[in-house]
């Protein structure tokens, strides 16, 4: 329940910033999606869960429901601090939880953990600990981190900017084709099928080509250096450390090479692709992925000797969430080799809409901006990776989701910015409903707590991680502070 929890939020916020990011027009959205990233800007809010749910049913739902919280967040430089707790009385705070960005981490101390602070691996550190890094090499997971954000806030320039190396693997890649191979579809229609096998050491290669191509253009270059500093810029962008990049995609493992296959039609109109990457379990703990794209519809599978993960989407999923109103559809799965935990398995089908209105309102000078989500979550196995079974996917209760996101503002860049969100969230056994409120706002005084001594949640095994999650939950069940039993 928890993940379900976490996914449905994340979710929903993740469509309404995506919304935000993909618009033409400055809406509140973007406003608020601007001033959630300047350290100029605080944040001041609340939220609270209203479910029946016991403890047996879900110990996270049981240890937050019918307590209010408020949310206190600001940033400072590369750090950022958030606070929850609950205030009884004016002035007064009590069971505080705070997270705090720091060193391409995130720090956790809680009153619901007395006299623990936990260390969370950030995006950087966590792409850090995965990478073979020689002596005093610089590792890249700060400057991957930093082109993804990039990336995200600027996309048409970076599409402009990377097409012609497009153009230019297209090309790299011809030169390992194999002889095509004709044949016919349902329809009876002639279709050609090419398929590339590149070996591994012509892969390390082209990457580190790749990597000295970006370095020297000009406009990659204008993309990639304000996101970095001096010292990055000195580091990232030198062509003297392709020794050192090859060096450590040798440490990689590329069994097979990499298998690339185009399905083609009489006129030679591509009708699918299919790239299939064999990946070093030391290093990624999976052993291939495999990307695929066929009528319209974009899937990607990832599998490890435990596992195999699958998500299947339309092509045109950032075009189609910019839109005012919308229907789409997207599979999702995970289905576990172990026998004892394939009752876990699932293949689900997510049916998402949304409906968008604006106004404004005259006595208050204030615009309004509401967007409303349905999503229906069934069992489907339309888009199993081939060679699972459908007889894999055990019955799967079906839920229902309902989320209201409404922004509310003034004019102007700088006026405050009011997010409201409802989540409601049915399956035949359980319900919850999640209300929260967020306002940017002016700054305060940056004074985070100091992270001593912490517990590093990745070099944790389950059971101690078990522990501390248990005893988070029986303290929060205990100490929260709860308006109402029920909703």
């Amino acid at each position: 329940m928890k993940r379900a929890l976490m996914l449905v939020m994340t979710l929903m916020m993740a469509i309404s910033f995506l919304s935000a990011a993909q618009a033409a027009e400055v809406t509140l959205a973007v406003r608020m999606d601007r001033q959630m990233q300047n350290d100029g800007n605080g944040i001041r809010g609340s939220f609270v869960i209203h479910s029946d749910a016991t403890a047996a049913e879900s110990p996270l739902l049981a240890a937050l429901a019918n307590a209010e919280f408020s949310i206190l967040r600001n940033a400072q430089d590369d750090q950022w601090h958030l606070q929850i707790f609950q205030s009884p009385q004016e002035d007064q705070q009590v069971n505080r939880t705070e997270l705090l960005g720091k060193d391409g981490s995130v720090f956790l101390r809680s009153d619901f953990l007395p006299d623990t602070v936990m260390e969370l691996p950030g995006a950087a550190t966590l792409i850090s600990g995965k990478l073979p890094v020689q002596g005093d090499n610089p590792s890249i997971s700060g400057m991957m981190v930093s082109l993804f954000e990039r990336a995200r806030s600027n996309p048409d320039s970076w599409k402009q900017a990377f097409g012609r190396f497009e153009r230019q693997a297209e090309i790299w890649l011809s030169e390992f084709a194999s002889d095509p191979v004709i044949t016919r579809d349902e329809s009876n229609a002639v279709q050609m099928k090419l398929t590339y096998i590149i070996p591994e050491d012509k892969v390390r290669a082209y990457i580190v080509q790749l990597i000295q191509s970006f370095a020297s253009d000009p406009e990659v270059l204008t993309l990639i250096a304000p996101a970095m500093s001096d010292e990055e810029r000195n580091l990232y962008l030198n062509g003297n450390l392709s020794a050192y990049y090859l060096e450590a995609l040798e440490q990689m493992r590329f069994e097979g090479g990499v298998r690339f296959e185009k399905v083609a039609s009489a006129l030679g109109e591509t009708l699918s692709t299919t790239l299939t990457l064999p990946l070093d379990p030391a290093f990624t703990r999976c052993t291939s992925c495999t990307f695929s794209e066929s009528q319209g519809l974009i899937s990607v599978i990832l599998r490890s000797e435990e596992m195999t993960c699958f998500l299947t989407l339309p092509g045109s999923m950032e075009e189609t969430f910019s839109q005012e109103q919308f229907s789409s559809t997207l599979w999702a799965g995970q289905i576990y080799s172990e026998k004892e935990k394939q009752e876990q398995n699932r293949a689900v089908r997510f049916d998402i809409s949304k409906e968008s209105e604006s106004s404004y309102d005259e006595e208050a000078q204030r615009s309004h901006e509401i967007q409303r989500y349905t999503a229906e979550i069934t069992r489907d196995v339309t888009a199993l990776p081939e060679g699972i079974p459908e007889s894999a996917i055990p019955e799967y209760a079906d839920r229902h989701i309902d989320a209201v996101v409404h922004y509310s503002g003034k004019a102007g860049s700088n006026a405050p910015t009011t997010l409201e969100l409802t989540v409601d969230y049915q399956r035949p056994d359980l319900k919850w409903t999640a209300e929260g409120k967020i306002r940017t706002s002016s700054t305060w005084p940056f004074l985070p707590f100091d992270p001593v001594n912490p517990v590093n949640v990745a070099e944790m095994d389950e059971g101690a991680l078990g522990m501390k999650i248990a005893e988070f939950l029986m303290n929060a069940a205990t100490k929260a502070i709860r308006s109402t039993e029920s909703n």
